[in-house]
């Protein structure tokens, strides 16, 4: 004979089956470490590096000059750039119902001749010129230029 309180005892059970496992964690966005790009360059993202199982896809312009983003539902999406900025691009991956925190990265797209000219004794030779520390961060961040 069933009482009510079995009767609730088995509807608990059945709201606690029905619950989210809170050992699933949600997926993680990797997006990339930022880089350096040229006006003229098609630039690659690359969030492969994210975790979870048959993870999907979002990366959405959050910042700089509009660009057309090919691609961003994918590990690797693609865009061109025209103009020198800075593009800051998030993205969120999802795992079934669970999404990831999103994740920004940055490119920073410099004009060449500007560049060029910080080496031929400009400002950044200055002593304690404040425009020499973000050069030498812009060309620590040369070494990683993505190109496609």
């Amino acid at each position: 004979m069933r009482t009510p309180l079995h009767a609730l005892g088995l509807a608990l059970a059945a709201a606690l089956v029905a619950l989210p496992d809170p050992a699933a964690a949600a997926p993680l966005a990797r997006a990339g470490r930022p880089f350096l790009a040229y006006p003229g360059e098609t630039i690659v993202l690359d969030g492969a590096e994210s975790e979870g199982d048959d993870i999907a896809y979002r990366w959405v312009q959050v910042g700089g000059p509009e660009v057309a983003l090919s691609g961003g539902d994918t590990a690797r999406p693609r865009f061109e750039v025209a103009v020198p900025g800075r593009y800051s691009f998030e993205l969120v991956v999802r795992e079934g119902e669970l999404a990831s925190t999103p994740d920004i990265v940055d490119v920073v797209v410099i004009d060449a001749d500007v560049a060029g000219r910080f080496g031929e004794g400009g400002c950044a030779h200055a002593p304690g010129g404040a425009l020499a520390g973000l050069v030498g961060a812009l060309a620590a961040l040369a070494g990683r230029r993505r190109r496609a």
